[in-house]
């Protein structure tokens, strides 16, 4: 009987997620060979079977724990001889792995503008903690902001808060593996000033953070305890005498005052129309008569050039015509003679020259004529309401017209020219996005923002996120795959993110905006953002009731984009 032999080259290597991956080759001999495969911990005295399976040659063992020391060793066997003997051991220590969540998450000091943050380490730190990042957030809006804040401290102390405002807090570990998982999330309001609290304690409800159900909040501070109708009835009677008392003047708005939706009538809605109609037709028929002239100008043009041919053969005299067929057109006035044959060629030549000129012009008139009448037949088709029931106006067809008898420009199209015209004298254009669904390209833009800020340079924001004809020029600048942050000074392309920021590196930015203007502060009107809701429909994309077709309508808002926002005209 053959002798089992131990298996050959045993070897092991680290895989992710605190994997181990051991091989090991097939021992000459028999032909069918079995292995069993066992681990243990180092200093352990128990060994585990991970497997056990004819010709098995490799095996992956997962969900070990990270930084610890393990010993394998593979034994061979067969069905006919038995058991054979072990293969010599191997040791492999595990790699680190991310940090579990930091635990206990709660306040420790609420004043009105400051919260005092503190936690516990993770229960599992898998190596040494380098960080701890605490992301924090007002409720309601889409902005946060991340501290890194350093792996021995376990708290943090945020300053200049608003006033009764509700923030959120959470933080997570990281060490040498990576960013671990992310710890519940604690919701805090500051505290109210004395003032405020007794002005508001017949409006607003006190904030019991326990019944928040969205969230999973643990160690956050006890509800306030629950009053009875008597006690919130006699506070509300202390607070009316104490407000007699002390005779506050209330702000009272005048009898004659009418809220901002309600001050455009129907009167001064239908009259500004009317104005608008006429100030269009006016348009349509100055261009009429424009086109009109244009074509009188080259019909007497035309004329003046046919009379002026007819004099110049009038003035010839039959006698100068026989002595012409002699002479040579370019020295007429030598007297050189020439033979008939010659000069009856260079006659037949001036005459087919006259007559392609005058053909020509023949030609351009019925150009001119043609182009008038194809302008009064596309003006008559231009009506003022469109089938979907929107203002479209005569000056989008007067400007498409204007546009066919226009040259061809240098730029391959007339957004691009638009734009070239906008941009061209020390303009800074900004093509971002405020979505927070992929983090990286929102952290992207921000920075983007924060080095033009730091530069303190007068730049213009196009957030594609709030109209989609952003999204469309970048296309339309760069290619449709074009992303976001994109910068451009002057028209011309200044690069992405990573472009700028060398840029920013090198000290060649402050260089090219140097003679740009400055700012300090973003625009009063619109925060910076570069649109301010619809001051027409108030963002309900509902304009007024027409009758342009015979049943009345109600036409959609021309003055704001797709979601009821105007672009800011300050900025």
């Amino acid at each position: 009987m053959t002798e089992l032999q131990p298996p050959l080259n045993v070897r092991a290597k680290v895989a992710p997620n605190c994997a181990v991956q051991v091989r090991w080759d097939r021992p000459e001999g028999i032909a069918a060979y079995y292995f069993r495969l066992f681990m243990r911990q180092k200093g352990s005295e128990k060994w585990s079977k991970l497997a056990q399976e004819k010709d098995l040659l490799v095996f992956t063992t997962s969900s070990l724990q990270p930084i610890t020391t393990y010993e394998f060793r593979v034994q061979s066997y067969s069905m006919s001889a038995g058991d054979g003997p072990f293969s010599h051991s191997i040791f492999l220590e595990t790699a680190e792995s991310v940090p579990s969540a930091p635990r206990n998450l709660k306040a420790t000091n609420i004043q009105i503008d400051s919260i005092g943050i503190a936690w516990e380490p993770p229960s599992m730190s898998n190596g040494s903690v380098l960080s701890y990042l605490l992301y924090v957030d007002e409720l309601g809006k889409d902005e946060f902001l991340e501290l890194d804040i350093d792996g021995n401290t376990h708290s943090h102390y945020m300053r200049f808060l608003e006033m009764d405002t509700v923030y959120r807090f959470q933080v997570c570990a990281l060490n040498a593996a990576g960013e671990g998982p992310l710890s519940t999330i604690l919701t805090v309001r500051t505290k109210m000033d004395h003032r405020s609290r007794f002005l508001q304690v017949e409006s607003k409800p006190a904030f019991n953070p326990l019944g928040m159900k969205a969230h999973t909040i643990r160690d956050v501070p006890s509800a306030p305890p629950v009053k009875s109708e008597a006690e919130i009835e006699e506070e509300r009677q202390n607070a009316l005498k104490e407000r007699a008392r002390s005779n506050e003047r209330t702000v009272k708005l005048p009898s004659t005052w009418v809220p901002r939706f309600q001050r455009a009538s129907k009167d001064s809605t239908t009259e500004r129309l009317e104005k608008i109609k006429e100030e269009e037709e006016k348009k349509r028929l100055d261009f009429l008569e424009l086109q009109k002239r244009r074509a009188k100008a080259k019909e007497g043009e035309f004329l003046a050039l046919v009379e002026m041919e007819e004099e110049k053969r009038n003035t010839l005299k039959p006698s100068s015509m026989v002595d012409l067929k002699h002479l040579t057109l370019n020295k007429l006035s030598e007297g050189v003679p020439m033979s008939e044959a010659e000069s009856d060629k260079k006659l037949r030549e001036k005459k087919e020259g006259e007559r392609q000129f005058i053909n020509a012009q023949l030609e351009s008139a019925q150009q001119d004529e043609d182009d008038e009448k194809k302008l009064a037949a596309f003006l008559r088709q231009t009506s003022v309401k469109s089938l979907s029931g929107t203002i479209r106006g005569k000056r989008h067809g007067v400007r498409s017209v204007v546009g066919a008898f226009t040259q061809s420009s240098k730029f391959k199209s007339e957004l691009l020219e638009k734009l070239h015209d906008e941009e061209k004298n020390n303009t800074i254009v900004l093509y971002i996005t405020s979505v927070t669904g992929i983090r990286s390209t929102y952290e992207s833009c921000q920075k983007m923002i924060k080095i033009f800020q730091l530069q303190g340079k007068k730049y213009r924001v196009k957030n594609i996120a709030l109209d989609s004809r952003f999204a469309k020029e970048l296309a339309e600048r760069l290619s449709p795959e074009a992303t976001v942050p994109q910068a451009f000074v002057n028209f011309a392309h200044l690069g992405d993110l990573e472009r700028v920021t060398q840029l920013n590196e090198s000290k060649k930015l402050n260089e090219i905006l140097h003679s740009f203007e400055t700012s300090t502060s973003d625009c009063d009107k619109c925060g910076g953002s570069g649109f301010y809701p619809c001051t027409w429909c108030f963002g309900s994309k509902k304009s007024i009731k027409t009758s342009f077709a015979k049943t009345d309508s109600v036409l959609k808002c021309t003055v704001c984009n797709e979601i009821g926002l105007q672009r800011c005209d300050a900025c």
